[in-house]
């Protein structure tokens, strides 16, 4: 993630030298993106605050070719692009002559269709064949049946990033699927409009309402601005994706594409095939423009798309958007799929969750967390996933921590010295013992003095018996919670297994984790050779359970059931949140049937 780093002086010099006058005020607008924007003495200015960005580049050349359109101008007119010296380093930048006037809403959307329309029309008609290079998406316009290959792979983007998260299938999941099934046929029916060669256009990539502006004492075509994801494409993708932004009914629609028509034959650039590719691209849209909003959260979160401000309010504001076109898309397909009844934004948000935000917002903070529970309920993948979902803590496994405490001091009696208990937990630390988690069992990588100590802790060996006796040692626990205690000044804890509660130092978390017994037998099957079926498997545990001393009284209970350790892993969190932050529901999303 982004701050915002450039500072308004830093603008406001930038100005004066275009200018050639101090600006009065710099006055910053809505960003989009990573890019904001500012104006100051009738100059506009874009700075890209993701230093590897290139939206603005991409804006450049759009803005160059915009130019050759004449008048009334097709959009604001180039100043200067470059590079901006600041004090946390360079930002490109754009700026451009500011266009006098107020961007259009979406309320009178349908009402300037027509001068919509026209303008389109002039923005395709524009002779782009140097910028096909140059622009972003060099390749020819995608056919229908690759748009709609496009979304499905950004549906299953997010549907694994919502897995991971251990948010299940449900309703949500569920209508979603029934889109695409409902859709693969009609894109591959109607994909042979789009297999004749098409002429490439300039689109503006993310056309909208307020991306639209009514210049004064200027009527007729309406100006674009932001340019930033201009490129060489479909001139239908453009048409229909302005048409879902502004919500055009059937009226407005008509007259948005009589008048582009008219309006491009006027220029001798007439379009025959557009009706119908138009329509076909529309329709995918209502599919594939959510999907690509969820894939973007997914990507947000991951941390892979940068955005301005707070993460979480980013991904709150997208959530909401995500909900309101997949309310549209639903109803908006419902003759492919079966003619369902219309349904609302707040019954889709009632389908379940989009992702899960709990570790975003936790990712700052951090806690000592002790993980006890019934042997063989996955307690181990459930830390490991703790650590790696919050960033700054460290995974200390009670069990391999014996071991290697058992293997120090095979070291130390090898040396002619007999160990004390603290001057043992120091020396364990000193050879730089630590746990690295990992996704594939046995959920971590143990290391002493740099080297893989994995397989040796895990035999069941000497040191299994000689750790188990120290790790009953009140001396020798009280000298690792010392330990812990200092080394957890700046990150968090996550303890896992026998005596995680008494080794936690300080105020902390506790949760106990049960899972059903089928789980619990067939993991101890997997995990060991001598037991042959699941009543051993059974028996075995049983005997483990009633060795087990009970949990402390103030352990939150995780009941896992037969679900995965990443849900399980979602409940931990959702513990660890503030009281107002907490979802009021079952996190983990609703069965489908």
């Amino acid at each position: 993630m982004t701050s915002r780093t450039v500072a308004l002086d830093e603008v406001a010099r930038l100005a004066a030298g275009l200018a050639g006058a101090t600006p009065a005020s710099v006055v910053e607008l809505f960003p989009h993106g990573t890019v904001r924007a500012f104006r100051a003495n009738g100059v506009g200015l874009r700075v890209d605050e993701d230093p590897q960005g290139h939206a603005l580049e991409a804006a450049a050349l759009a803005l160059g070719a915009a130019a050759a359109a004449g008048a009334p101008a097709l959009g604001p007119t180039l100043l200067a692009q470059g590079t901006l010296a600041g004090a946390a380093g360079e930002r490109r930048f754009l700026a451009y002559r500011w266009l006098h006037g107020r961007t259009l809403e979406a309320t009178e959307a349908a009402s300037r269709a027509r001068e919509a329309g026209e303008s389109f029309a002039r923005l395709h008609a524009l002779r782009v064949m140097d910028l096909v290079a140059r622009l972003p998406g060099g390749a020819p316009p995608m056919t229908l049946l690759e748009g709609f290959r496009r979304a499905v792979d950004d549906l299953r983007a997010w549907m694994s990033a919502r897995e991971a998260d251990g948010l299940g299938q449900d309703l949500l999941t569920l209508a979603l699927s029934d889109l695409q099934r409902a859709l693969r046929p009609y894109c591959i029916a109607l994909d042979h409009a789009f297999l004749v060669a098409r002429r490439r256009v300039l689109c503006h990539g993310a056309p909208q309402p307020s991306l639209f502006v009514l210049r004064e004492g200027a009527p007729g075509p309406l100006a674009f601005v932001n340019f930033e994801r201009a490129h060489c494409g479909d001139a239908a993708h453009d048409l229909a994706h302005y048409a879902l932004a502004a919500n055009l009914d059937d009226a407005a629609e008509d007259v948005l594409l009589r008048s582009y028509l008219d309006a491009l034959e006027h220029q001798g650039r007439g379009d025959r095939r557009l009706i119908v590719r138009y329509f076909a691209r529309k329709t995918l849209g209502l599919f594939a423009q959510p999907c690509a909003r969820l894939a973007r959260l997914a990507r947000i979160k991951r941390g892979d798309t940068l955005v301005l401000g707070d993460p979480v309010v980013a991904l709150d504001e997208e959530a909401q958007r995500a909900y309101q076109e997949i309310a549209r898309a639903i109803n908006g397909l419902r003759e492919l799929g079966g003619r369902a009844r219309p349904v609302g934004a707040r019954e889709v948000m009632a389908m379940g969750r989009l992702l899960a935000v709990e570790e975003v917002i936790l990712r700052d903070r951090a806690f000592r967390i002790a993980l006890l529970g019934q042997p063989y309920s996955g307690k181990t993948e459930i830390a490991s996933l703790l650590v790696r979902r919050l960033p700054k803590h460290r995974l200390i496994g009670t069990v391999a921590m014996a071991r290697a405490l058992a293997r120090v001091e095979q070291d130390l009696v090898a040396e002619s010295v007999t160990p004390r208990p603290r001057a043992l937990v120091a020396r364990l630390f000193e050879r730089g013992f630590d746990l690295e988690p990992k996704a594939e069992p046995p959920f971590y990588t143990a290391r002493l003095d740099g080297r893989d100590v994995t397989a040796e802790l895990r035999d069941d060996g000497p040191l299994h018996i000689r750790g188990g006796q120290l790790l009953d040692d009140d001396a020798v626990r009280a000298a690792v919670k010392d330990a812990l205690l200092e080394r957890s000044a700046s990150e968090g804890l996550v303890i896992e297994g026998d005596y995680a509660a008494q080794l936690l130092p300080g105020r902390g978390h506790t949760f106990f984790v049960a899972a059903d017994t089928g789980v619990r037998c067939a993991r101890f099957l997997s995990h060991r050779g001598d037991a042959v079926n699941d009543a051993a498997a059974a028996e075995h545990l049983k005997r483990l359970d009633d060795a087990q001393a009970p949990p402390p009284v103030d352990a939150v209970r995780i009941e896992v059931g037969a679900r995965t350790a990443a849900a399980a892993t979602l409940e931990v969190l959702w513990q660890l949140l503030p009281p107002g932050r907490r979802p009021p529901d079952d996190l983990t999303g609703r069965a489908p049937v």
